[in-house]
């Protein structure tokens, strides 16, 4: 009989456990993830995306995916200072994480702060040497400043590890094009714009490097099919600007225009004010 209450008792033993939990479920709620957040996006619930990485970060603060999200996405809302702290904490948390530089230094070039992309770019790339879109970003930079040359060597620095870089290649036309190098230019950027697919910001990229290369009648045939006269006049008035009115050579470097445009969704207006150039894919 002794025998039989002693193996009783584990059994005992178990059903109180289970009596308990059955009493007392104990339940775990965990953040959701960024899974959720770019779900939110999707359909275009910015604000339920953004609380989602602040749910992330309030369990682990030193999530680095979460904080580049979270900046990504008060980037898209209008909130760049916000965005950049949040960098800044990645980067904090992270020296030199590639995905943070990238994001840092994006961030710069669309709030016009070329020379502190530059050197950001420049400390990606000293960690990431091979990244052909931090090449293509700094060359942005360094356009951006005046320094077409130093550009212009990026550009094909990326184009040596990656021949068919569409940014890439775009932007090295636009900066020939605006440093005096007219039919260099028009090399370039002819066979993408008769390429497949070629949208109107690529035509007007075409004609901007027919003006620098003193083609104008050219240029505004290309502006004229979706542009009004007038604008077509301003347009063509604006690529001038952009380009030196001394040998291309010579040492006097093009000033880009004031509101200057580096986002992927810009388009050259008719004031030609907007971005000439598109950053790579990230």
């Amino acid at each position: 009989m002794r025998k039989n209450a002693m193996l009783l008792l584990p059994a005992l033993a178990a059903m109180a456990m289970l009596t308990g939990c059955a009493s007392e479920p104990q339940i775990r709620v965990a953040p959701p993830s960024l899974q959720v957040a770019d779900a939110e996006l999707a359909s275009g619930l910015s604000d339920s995306a953004l609380q989602v990485t602040r749910s992330i970060l309030e369990a682990h603060p030193r999530d680095i995916p979460a904080l580049l999200k979270q900046g990504a996405i008060l980037l898209a809302m209008g909130n760049p200072e916000e965005a950049a702290e949040c960098y800044r904490r990645a980067e904090d948390i992270a020296p030199g994480n590639p995905a943070t530089l990238a994001s840092l230094g994006r961030l710069q070039l669309a709030l016009g702060h070329e020379k502190a992309a530059e050197a950001t770019f420049r400390k990606l790339l000293a960690v990431s040497p091979n990244d052909t879109a931090a090449q293509n970003d700094l060359g942005i930079a360094l356009d951006m400043q005046g320094d077409s040359s130093g550009a212009q060597a990026a550009y094909r620095t990326a184009l040596r590890a990656a021949p068919d870089d569409r940014a890439a290649k775009i932007n090295l036309g636009l900066s020939l094009a605006i440093s005096g190098h007219g039919e260099e230019a028009l090399d370039v950027l002819r066979p993408l714009a008769a390429s497949p697919g070629a949208d109107r910001r690529l035509q007007h990229n075409l004609a901007a490097a027919f003006v620098a290369a003193g083609n104008q009648d050219a240029a505004r045939q290309i502006l004229a099919a979706d542009l009004a006269p007038a604008e077509v006049a301003e347009a063509v008035q604006g690529y001038n600007s952009l380009t030196p009115a001394v040998a291309p050579d010579a040492a006097a470097s093009p000033v880009l225009p004031t509101g200057y445009d580096t986002s992927p969704a810009a388009r050259v207006d008719s004031s030609a004010r907007a971005g000439l150039h598109v950053l790579a894919a990230p």
